[in-house]
């Protein structure tokens, strides 16, 4: 069970896939020598009546705890998993653009820059970030909520935005 502002949300318990893929996973990321914390599972309080329990987190070692016991504020990196039958059209569209989202941080971790963006009136700030992994001009178009970085979508950039961006990179 997770709790939104107050609302309980339910979270139905991990298959056997789906448990094998967190651990796996967690363990992958413990493994990286500049990783001081990650867990499974763990219980996250985001703010008075917000708490979340991403499937892996990593995070600086907690040390404040919430009268509930739960970790104060939100993990620096917080990973779903999702199953057979949940993702197929998306990644489906991602493998033809050569892209998905786990590839995000190629983008932010490379020379990159980063605008708001204000093509559209959104209910929320949203966020253009443009990069060249792989020598190509990608675009990241993400936002803040609850607490964390949302990806809304990646893709290569069209013609109108290499040349508009281009400066910027090089």
């Amino acid at each position: 069970m997770e709790l939104s502002e107050g609302t309980p949300i339910y979270c139905a318990p991990a298959g056997p896939s789906h448990s094998r893929h967190n651990v796996t996973g967690a363990a992958i990321l413990d493994s990286d020598p500049d990783v001081e914390w990650s867990a499974t599972d763990a219980g996250f309080e985001l703010k008075k009546n917000t708490m979340r329990a991403p499937d892996v987190s990593v995070a600086p070692p907690p040390t404040d705890k919430s009268e509930g016991g739960w970790i104060l504020g939100a993990p620096p990196l917080a990973v779903e998993y999702a199953d057979t039958g949940q993702n197929e059209a998306d990644l489906k569209k991602w493998k033809e653009r050569g892209l998905d989202f786990a590839r995000c941080g190629e983008v932010f971790g490379g020379h990159h820059f980063t605008t708001e963006d204000t093509r559209w009136f959104y209910e929320e700030k949203r966020y253009i970030t443009v990069g060249k992994p792989d020598g190509r001009m990608v675009i990241v178009v993400w936002t803040f909520r609850d607490y964390a970085c949302r990806i809304i979508s990646m893709r290569k950039a069209n013609e109108r935005e290499q040349v508009r961006y281009l400066h910027r990179l090089d």
